[in-house]
């Protein structure tokens, strides 16, 4: 088992046209956190993944970097805890507007409250 994952991995780094997988320094991510530790660890494992990544602190600077970028961003990664109103103003935003909903949300936290992450 251990050569065959071994064998996908050295793919998935080639990238090569039909194999299946997804050249990885082709996918865009928009990164939202606004804790600046976080955010720079998160940052800094996408681009060790060869992620291209473009990083903001604010549910406005999402919504003004999709503006500008919107058709190029694959995913966006955001931190639940943005400030409960604007995260939730963010993902209406996207899923309201036609061109930006085909952009699949992550939400993630530091928090394991179950209310946190059923709130959101």
């Amino acid at each position: 088992m251990e050569n065959k994952e071994l064998k996908l991995n050295k793919e998935c780094e080639v990238g090569g046209a039909g194999n299946g997988f997804v050249d990885r320094s082709k996918v865009r991510i928009l990164l939202c956190d606004n804790d600046t530790k976080s955010c720079e660890e998160v940052f800094s494992l996408l681009l060790k993944c060869s992620y291209l990544v473009t990083s903001v602190r604010s549910a406005r600077q999402v919504i003004d970097a999709l503006n500008a970028e919107g058709p190029e961003i694959d995913i966006i990664l955001t931190e639940v805890d943005l400030p409960m109103a604007k995260g939730m103003k963010l993902l209406k935003y996207i899923t309201r507007n036609k061109e930006l909903r085909r952009i699949p949300v992550i939400m993630m936290s530091t928090q394991d409250e179950v209310s946190i992450v059923l709130s959101a």
